[in-house]
């Protein structure tokens, strides 16, 4: 099986940058997860979205949960931060939108403990900037480390993390196979300061993938699909 896929190179603007982060040394070998889901999707200065901390434990009970959180303050800014139901009790709640952080620390005194998927936290963004792709992480080092604890032992697995919002919206991505090739078509809704694709191919959702090659956009600098 060969897998096709397609990665759209952003043309920054001045002063863009990514989320600070600490090197990312936290994920650990537990069974907890941790996620972000942002909805719905910002297009226009000034929109506003959520973006979900999620728990996802299965059947391991956890008691404490801190999220240190970064992005990038020059695209967009946390307007409140709403805890979830499931850690009540509230240890940290604080954000910074000058250096693009925001932490988020909550627990749970006595059983029961919560399990399964559940919310930790709710944080609302505004864009302040005509969207580029960014990521909003889950930072990691020694003042600022992401974790999952149960009776104080950490039960953290995996953090997976945010990109918000993206620069190109793809209406449709199509590959059917011919006599001697396969035939590769896509469609864009919109771009926005997009230089072009880089199209390439792999047999395995993981790396090393073979580039095929660069296609330019079609409406470089434009908004338009």
């Amino acid at each position: 099986m060969v897998l096709l896929g397609l990665i759209a190179t952003i043309l920054l603007p001045a002063g863009a940058r990514p989320a600070s982060a600490d090197p990312n040394t936290c994920p650990g070998t537990g069974p907890v997860n941790l996620a972000m889901i942002p909805q719905p999707m910002p297009v226009n200065p000034g929109d506003e979205f959520d973006l979900v901390l999620q728990v996802q434990a299965g059947v391991q009970e956890v008691d404490v949960v801190s999220a240190y959180v970064g992005f990038d303050p020059t695209l967009f800014e946390v307007v409140s931060v709403a805890p979830g139901g499931s850690l009540p009790v509230v240890l940290n709640n604080t954000f910074d939108n000058t250096l693009g952080t925001f932490d988020y620390e909550a627990g749970k005194l006595g059983s029961p403990f919560p399990t399964g998927t559940f919310t930790l936290a709710t944080v609302h963004f505004q864009l302040v900037v005509t969207p580029i792709s960014s990521p909003i992480i889950y930072q990691c080092g020694t003042q600022r480390t992401t974790e999952v604890f149960r009776g104080g032992d950490s039960v953290l697995g995996t953090l997976q993390n945010a990109f918000v919002p993206t620069s190109v919206t793809l209406d449709s991505f199509k590959a059917s196979t011919q006599a001697d090739h396969i035939l590769v078509a896509w469609q864009t809704v919109s771009e926005i300061d997009n230089q072009g694709f880089t199209l390439y191919r792999s047999t395995d959702l993981v790396d090393p993938r073979d580039t095929i090659g660069f296609i330019p956009s079609q409406a470089p600098g434009s908004t338009q699909g």
